[in-house]
């Protein structure tokens, strides 16, 4: 009987690491409790902010490896939305510094499946699924979260501006097949 109680026990823990609930995954989260990673071995792709106003500045993308297969006949698209909120201007280059990364929605979609959209506040564009039937694991979706926690840290913006900026809206899009 004890037995059965610590293996009953066991696959209720195991269960639970493996939830998200809809309020972790949409967050905001200070740069400070972001995991690090060391900026030696990040390599950056530089862009414009604007093609057109190439004077409003430039944008560098720190590139990452990031792979997970699920499902490779469905072929997964997932897109996180968030937002990026600067602190100081570093005074040692002209890099802005990020303050904190906010998880705003996720977009999900696949082959012969309707798009879901879960937000963080849950306005009327968002699905009526609930955030318990979404189509991915809660495993993925938490390898999802923290790359994109960690990519939106170090992005690197020089921004030639007049007035202040307090922050920008990103994205990043992620391919599950």
């Amino acid at each position: 009987m004890k037995s059965i109680l610590i293996l009953w026990a066991c696959c209720l823990l195991m269960g639970c690491s493996t939830s998200m609930q809809h309020e972790r995954f949409f967050c905001t989260l200070s740069a400070r409790d972001i995991p690090d990673v060391s900026e030696e071995s990040i390599t950056y792709r530089t862009d414009y902010i604007d093609y057109h106003f190439v004077e409003a500045g430039t944008i560098s993308n720190p590139l990452f490896g990031f792979d997970i297969k699920y499902d490779t006949l469905s072929h997964y698209r997932v897109v996180v939305l968030g937002r990026l909120v600067f602190g100081e201007t570093k005074h040692d280059g002209q890099y802005e510094r990020i303050d904190s990364v906010e998880i705003n929605r996720l977009i999900i979609s696949s082959l012969n499946a309707p798009r879901e959209l879960y937000c963080k506040n849950g306005d009327e564009y968002c699905s009526k699924i609930s955030w318990k039937e979404c189509s991915l694991p809660k495993k993925n979706l938490k390898k999802i979260r923290k790359d994109f926690l960690i990519r939106m840290k170090y992005k690197r913006y020089v921004i030639n501006k007049s007035d202040s900026i307090k922050g920008i809206t990103t994205l990043y899009e992620y391919h599950l097949y």
